[in-house]
């Protein structure tokens, strides 16, 4: 692969950004005519045909779990990264989803959360989160611990990952979830550049007019069902890669006893 040079960025520029793709999203102490003003102003010469917009893909390069082990010489903790391949913003069942994740990793009570921070004491915190895209973005968990533990901790999130698909939520948990997002949701709306940022999100991601007004309503009406449905649509342990930073020597043997798949170390050079 050849160096990255400038006019390597200014033809991608050429061939992806235009107006015709684009949106001006002004949030503020202005009325519409002031705001047409200004963006005729600042952006009213720009002419550029970038042509048709790509359709994302992202196509996984693995149907089988796998762990790859990057070497850091000397290094007292392992970065943990545990995943797949995830789902685009525009799927169905999007609002069930992020109840199912805020269950399993996406609070400070979350399942993985009590089980690696207060139970086990192997991490200060660990997540999970999907980051979905126009088209389908990573599914990950990520935590630091230390070496002795690196092995016993992937082995903890493969577990809780398993239950909750296998077993599905809790009533008590779903409610829980579901009382938090509804209810911290008008907190992320509070400045101008977080509505400018949800409406952003509204045209990068075709989502409808309406998306936001109804969107406490909507993650009320999740379901129990509906969260566990979610999981076992797009939660796939049989798929889970393991991506682990950290010294080799030191973490390498527990990794293979996990037997969970194929351990590949990547050394610098190598």
């Amino acid at each position: 692969m050849g160096t990255l040079e400038a006019s390597d960025a200014r033809r991608f520029v050429a061939a992806r950004y235009g107006p015709a793709s684009a949106a001006v999203v002004l949030v503020g102490d202005l009325d519409t005519a002031e705001a047409g003003a200004l963006a005729d102003r600042e952006l009213g010469g720009w002419t550029r045909d970038a042509g048709a917009v790509p359709s994302p893909s992202a196509s996984p390069r693995l149907r089988e779990r796998a762990v790859h082990l990057v070497h850091r010489p000397g290094s007292v903790q392992s970065q943990i990264r545990v995943g797949h391949v995830g789902v685009p913003r525009a799927v169905d069942d999007y609002f069930p989803l992020i109840v199912l994740n805020l269950i399993l990793g996406g609070s400070f009570s979350s399942r993985l959360n009590l089980n690696l921070r207060e139970r086990h004491g192997f991490t200060y915190g660990v997540r999970s989160a999907f980051a979905p895209r126009r088209g389908p973005g990573p599914f990950s968990v990520s935590t630091a611990v230390e070496n002795a533990v690196t092995g016993a901790a992937i082995a903890e999130i493969f577990t809780e990952i398993e239950d909750l698909v296998n077993g599905g939520p809790t009533s008590e948990e779903v409610e829980t979830a579901t009382s938090y997002l509804a209810g911290v949701f008008p907190l992320r709306m509070e400045t101008t550049g977080q509505i400018a940022s949800r409406i952003a999100e509204m045209f990068v991601y075709g989502l409808p007019e309406d998306y936001y007004r109804s969107y406490r309503d909507r993650v009320r009406e999740v379901t129990c069902e509906d969260a566990a449905l979610a999981g076992q649509s797009h939660i796939r342990p049989a798929e889970l890669c393991a991506v682990v930073v950290g010294d080799a020597d030191a973490v390498a043997p527990q990794l293979e006893a996990l037997e969970i798949g194929p351990v590949t170390v990547h050394r610098a050079g190598r």
